[in-house]
């Protein structure tokens, strides 16, 4: 529809729906890649008409520091804002230029060890350990030369079927994984086999579908093998197509120490 506004010359009703196309691209909402490059695609076409000079004009103010103005003849511009922007402190963008602008702050960082935020978004997942007797550990000190199994369990409550899961997990660096295919699926504890698993030195990737009311259950053999301590980080599994299903767990510091 944009693209047919742009070229019948209705710029006053392109302008509108290039505002909602940018919100919905902005926006946390899950888009195919054909939906986003047609998006993209439009909004481009509608930026070339829109600014016949081929130039972003500008002005802003962070904080109430001094001004900064910026021209380009670029159609995107990123400015780095160093720092941690003030709790209490603004962001001012002053328009010079003929055409609209569309503005995004982005605020990104890795939280501190231990600080994520453990949530639940119509998928259950729970991380246990076990030894080699199938009896629950405490891995956060184990010895060095312990074989022990990390248990995922991840259940669908909801009311569809679940299609494209990815579970992703971490290991720390003392911990060395012990490939399942070279096991006994029974003895390494395996309930249910993905769609496809990769596995890393130092992380494991696994896909899988689950359906309403499902429950699936993932394996990995593991040893402590190096001295020191590390962090875990948490286990987290999405649907790499839907946003709005998502789990969570929290990471945890592990330390292995010598043997007897």
């Amino acid at each position: 529809m944009l693209e047919t506004l742009i070229i019948t010359g209705d710029k006053l009703k392109a302008a509108t729906l290039a505002r909602k196309i940018s919100e919905a691209l902005s926006s946390p909402m899950w888009m195919s890649t054909q939906s986003t490059a047609f998006c993209l695609m439009a909004v481009s076409r509608f930026a070339a008409v829109d600014n016949p000079s081929g130039r972003l004009q500008f002005s802003y103010t962070l904080a109430g520091s001094k001004t900064t103005e910026v021209s380009s003849s670029k159609p995107i511009v990123q400015i780095p804002l160093q720092g941690t922007l003030p709790g209490s402190g603004s962001l001012t963008l002053n328009n010079k230029g003929q055409g609209l602008i569309f503005a995004r702050l982005i605020m990104e960082g890795i939280p501190e060890a231990g600080a994520e935020n453990e949530f639940s978004n119509n998928l259950t997942l729970d991380v246990t350990y076990m030894n080699s007797e199938g009896k629950m550990i405490d891995v956060s000190r184990l010895t060095q030369g312990t074989d022990f199994i990390a248990r995922v369990t991840i259940y669908n409550p909801g009311e569809y079927y679940y299609r494209d899961l990815a579970l992703t997990q971490v290991f720390p660096p003392g911990w060395e994984i012990s490939n399942n295919r070279l096991w006994d699926n029974e003895l390494a504890g395996n309930k249910d086999n993905p769609t496809y698993q990769d596995i890393r030195d130092d992380r494991i990737y696994t896909y899988f579908d689950l359906a309403e009311g499902q429950r699936k259950i993932f394996t990995v053999r593991l040893n402590a093998t190096y001295l020191g301590k590390y962090y875990l980080t948490g286990a987290y599994c999405e649907a790499m197509y839907d946003n709005t299903i998502s789990a969570m767990k929290k990471g945890q510091w592990v330390e292995i120490s010598p043997g007897n």
